[in-house]
């Protein structure tokens, strides 16, 4: 069966594919983005030099500003017939956004591209006071309480460095005495927790976000505050058998370091007397080291005064009265 040819994509040019999804002729293929690189510029370049082959349709249009008379081409038209004009057109109709003034009546003469324009600082800091008022977004100091727009906690740097100040002091004055500042209330209180009272706690824990859990003794499902959703409890009966259940976990834990080690004490005793023994060997009847045996330095010629012999053998060393290490062979 014989297939059917293609026109490639690309340069129009027929050929026989050799699969059917085949779209570029064997030298686009090669690389057929280069290909279509090539082909957009040779366009660009043919569009420049000879045009589209359509012909040029011409507009007379009068400039806004200075009312001259200009011609436009292809449909594509503009109110002003330069730059120049379109500058000065911007800056004769530009008024401060906050009091009105025209631009033309200040030195600050420039385009502004139909962006907001003030005539002084002032006005800025006017305008951007109210319209932060209206959108909800002005901001008090909270060192000065001085109204301020700037994207930031503090009015100016001073008024920043000031509230360190003031917070590193009062830090300092509660280490000293003691005491701490409760969460809910900002009272101060001595004592452990981050409440002053138990009040203040229930208080916090209401306005904070709540979700469904389960609880974790009794496993049933309550609304719980987000503070407590790493251990979920329902009730005080809870909580107690919880903290219950920790502190025998913490014993568990506890004992089973101590004898872990007491084994790892166990293994090294061992290894010591391992090492020991390989080293220096032990006497059968004193359980010391050969170096340290007075009847095997002596090449069994001497023995410790008051040894029991039976026959030959000694069965008593009263040189050696303490408990020595004792090797079990494996």
């Amino acid at each position: 069966m014989e297939t059917k040819q293609k026109e490639c994509e690309i340069c129009g040019v027929w050929f026989t594919p050799s699969r059917s999804s085949q779209k570029y002729c064997p030298e686009c293929g090669k690389d057929s983005t280069k290909a279509w690189r090539d082909l957009h510029k040779h366009m660009q370049y043919s569009v420049a030099r000879v045009g589209t082959g359509r012909p040029v349709s011409k507009t007379e249009v009068e400039c806004k500003y200075c009312h001259k008379t200009f011609t436009c081409y292809n449909g594509v038209t503009s109110a002003y017939c330069s730059k120049a004009c379109e500058t000065a057109d911007r800056i004769q109709n530009t008024f401060c956004a906050c009091c009105g003034k025209p631009m033309l009546e200040t030195d600050d003469q420039r385009d502004t591209g139909w962006h907001n324009w003030y005539c002084s600082a002032e006005c800025r800091e006017k305008y951007l006071m109210d319209a932060a008022r209206r959108n909800g977004t002005l901001k008090i100091c909270p060192n000065c309480g001085k109204e301020f727009v700037k994207d930031s906690v503090f009015c100016c740097n001073a008024c920043y460095q000031e509230d360190r100040a003031k917070k590193k002091e009062y830090t300092k004055y509660l280490r000293d005495n003691g005491l701490k500042v409760c969460e809910e209330c900002g009272k101060e209180f001595s004592g452990l927790g981050k409440f002053c009272s138990a009040e203040c706690e229930a208080l916090h824990k209401d306005k904070e976000p709540h979700a469904y859990k389960n609880c974790v003794i009794c496993h049933k499902t309550f609304f719980c505050p987000a503070s407590e959703m790493m251990a979920p409890l329902c009730s005080d009966s809870c909580r107690q058998e919880y903290n219950r259940k920790q502190e025998q976990n913490k014993k568990k834990a506890k004992q089973i370091k101590m004898v872990s080690a007491a084994e790892l004490k166990a293994k090294k005793k061992a290894a010591a007397e391992k090492k020991y023994i390989a080293e220096n060997g032990l006497c059968s009847i004193c359980r010391t080291s050969y170096k340290d045996c007075e009847r095997m330095q002596s090449n069994y010629t001497a023995s410790p005064k008051g040894a029991v012999f039976s026959g030959s053998l000694v069965i008593k060393c009263p040189k050696y009265t303490t408990k020595k290490l004792v090797h079990r062979p494996a």
